[in-house]
């Protein structure tokens, strides 16, 4: 015998859809999935052993072995405003807002499973809040950005000798100092490259990714980055005039230590059916 719960899904609830070549491999718009132990805060001696998972467009998604509630629960709908982790690896993360769901098999004996979903996922740390989650900085990339800034790449070739050249990296920096809800706040660039031991005619190892760097004057909760970041991707929208889209999302904690300590952070976002990325389309471009 089985007893469960399951919710179908009604209309436009998310934005699954399988994301175009070009961002396919982005932390936000790539699935995976991880083993690990789980349990409700402050409730680490009762933890169930299972896997987490992420799907883009669909958030975080927990199935585990066992009743998280409690041997005594019986199968059950919950809620829970965060469930800890530590993933195979020791890594420490932290569920927000999540709805529950168990189910029980009865044969011999009572098994049970418990499926949790939830709108947010931080791997880093573990918080009871997402209000406690201070972050010094946050990272983010978005879509469109290597193709509205100018190539970081400078090729200076010597004496008129065409098989001969320097190469030079000098990414190009926007920066902008503003108040959001009465916090100062910077917005400013960094360009990630790769360092290529052998330069091939066609230029395939010269990669390069811009990203966004929003950092406050004093350390703030992470709802309040991702509202920023959510008005800062809005500006580009209409700076660049289509579609733009959340494809990473990476936190810095504040410490005196080193290295530094940073956090991923793992939420549903817009999968694109479709992504013009020529610059011929945009309204502007930084030049």
């Amino acid at each position: 015998m089985r007893l469960s719960w399951h919710v179908p899904p009604i209309g436009f609830a998310t934005s699954a859809a399988t994301p175009p070549p070009a961002v396919a491999s982005e932390r936000l718009m790539k699935p995976w999935e991880a083993t690990g132990s789980f349990w409700i805060s402050e409730r680490e001696s009762h933890a169930c052993w299972g896997t987490v998972s992420f799907k883009p467009g669909l958030g975080p998604e927990v199935m585990l072995e066992g009743n998280l509630f409690g041997r005594g629960a019986g199968a059950r709908l919950g809620k829970e405003s965060v469930i800890h982790g530590r993933l195979f690896d020791g890594a420490l993360c932290s569920l927000f807002a999540c709805d529950c769901a168990v189910e029980s098999y009865v044969s011999d004996q009572q098994y049970y499973r418990t499926q949790v979903f939830s709108e947010l996922l931080i791997v880093g740390g573990h918080w009871s809040d997402i209000q406690e989650c201070l972050l010094e900085s946050l990272q983010f990339k978005l879509t469109h950005l290597d193709t509205w800034f100018d190539a970081p790449y400078e090729l200076d070739y010597q004496d008129g000798d065409l098989s001969k050249c320097i190469l030079s990296f000098k990414p190009k920096r926007l920066h902008a100092d503003f108040l959001f809800k009465t916090t100062a706040v910077t917005l400013d660039t960094f360009c990630t490259r790769s360092l290529p031991s052998e330069i091939t005619p066609n230029g395939n190892d010269w990669t390069f990714a811009y990203q966004l760097v929003l950092k406050p004057t004093n350390p703030q909760a992470l709802s309040w980055f991702l509202e920023v970041a959510s008005s800062v991707r809005e500006l580009f929208i209409f700076l660049i005039g289509c579609g733009v889209y959340t494809l990473e999302l990476m936190g810095k904690i504040p410490t005196e230590t080193e290295p530094p300590r940073f956090v991923q952070v793992f939420q549903a976002v817009t999968v694109p059916r479709v992504l013009r990325i020529e610059g011929r389309y945009f309204s502007t471009r930084y030049e």
